[in-house]
C-alpha cells in the first residue's frame, strides 16, 4: 500500500512542469517569475517535513495521509482558478506543505509491517514506486494539457488522487490486525522488556561481632586457639577454682 499511495503524490506535484508553457503564454508571466513558483514548492516541503515527521509519529497514518492526498488535490484546482503571481506563490507553497505529509507516514507504517532486518528491501520497493508514478505524472499530465489546456494538467491529476485517496482509505491499514494498536505508533513507541538489574554493590557479609557504642572492637580469635585439645578440654572441664575465687567457708558446729 505504501508504494502506490505515496507515489501518487507525484501525480499533482511533478504536473505543473508540463502546465507551465500554456501557463506562461496566458497570464504572461516570465520564467524568473515562474520559477519562484517552483522554488516555493520545494522551500514549504523541506519545512514541512520537519514539522510533519514528528506527527507521523503521534497521529494515524491513515488520516495523515488522506489529509495529504485530498489538500493536494484541492490545492491542485484552485491553483487553475488563481490568476496572481503572488497567490500562484502562496497556493503552489501550500500545496509543497501537504505533500511532505507523503512521506512519514508511509515509513511508520512500513516500521510497523516489516522486521528491522527486512525494513531495507522494503523501503527499496517503495522507491520503485515514485520513480514509476513521476514518469507517468508527464504522460499523464500531457495528455490532459493537449485536451483541456494547461489546466487540465493540474484538474485531471486532481481527480485521479481523489481516487487514491479513497483508495488508500479502505484498504490502508497502519498496522497488522493482531498487532492491537489500532492505528497508532508502534515503531516510536516499542514494547518494554523487564531487564533484571544487577547490583550495584557487592552485598556485604554479616559481621560476627556486633559493636556497641563506646565499647572497645572486638578482638578476633585465631582458629588454633580454638581448635586446640588444651582449649577444647578447658571448655569442657569448666572454670578452674581460681577462676571463680575461695570457696566458701563450711558452716561451724552447734
Amino acid at each position: 500500500m505504501p508504494w502506490l499511495t505515496y507515489g501518487a503524490f507525484y501525480f499533482c506535484r511533478n504536473n505543473l512542469g508540463v502546465a507551465l508553457p500554456g501557463l506562461q503564454a496566458e497570464l504572461g508571466y516570465t520564467k524568473s517569475q515562474l520559477g519562484t513558483v517552483l522554488m516555493a514548492l520545494k522551500l514549504a516541503y523541506g519545512v514541512g517535513q520537519l514539522v510533519n515527521g514528528p506527527l507521523a509519529e503521534r497521529f494515524s497514518a491513515r488520516r495523515l495521509l488522506a489529509l495529504g492526498l485530498l489538500g493536494s488535490a484541492a490545492l491542485n484546482v484552485l491553483f487553475g482558478w488563481a490568476t496572481s503571481l503572488y497567490f500562484l506563490v502562496f497556493v503552489w507553497a501550500c500545496n509543497g506543505y501537504v505533500q511532505a505529509l507523503g512521506w512519514p507516514p508511509p515509513m511508520r507504517t512500513a516500521a510497523n509491517w516489516f522486521p528491522p532486518l527486512q525494513r531495507g528491501r522494503a523501503l527499496g520497493l517503495i522507491g520503485t514506486g515514485y520513480q514509476l508514478c513521476g514518469a507517468l505524472t508527464f504522460v499523464v499530465a500531457g495528455w490532459a494539457a493537449d485536451r483541456f489546456g494547461w489546466r487540465g494538467a493540474l484538474y485531471v491529476p486532481a481527480l485521479l488522487f481523489v481516487a487514491s485517496a479513497v483508495h488508500m482509505w479502505i484498504f490502508h491499514r497502519d498496522a497488522p490486525p493482531n498487532d492491537g494498536h489500532d492505528g497508532l505508533a508502534t515503531a516510536a513507541h516499542p514494547p518494554r522488556t523487564l531487564v533484571a538489574r544487577k547490583p550495584r554493590h557487592r552485598a556485604r557479609e554479616p559481621r560476627a561481632v556486633v559493636r556497641r557504642r563506646g565499647a572497645l572492637p572486638a578482638r578476633r580469635v585465631p582458629p588454633s586457639a580454638t581448635s586446640s585439645p588444651a582449649a577444647l578440654s578447658r571448655t569442657t572441664a569448666g572454670p578452674s577454682p581460681s577462676a571463680t575465687g575461695p570457696p566458701a567457708p563450711s558452716p561451724a558446729p552447734s
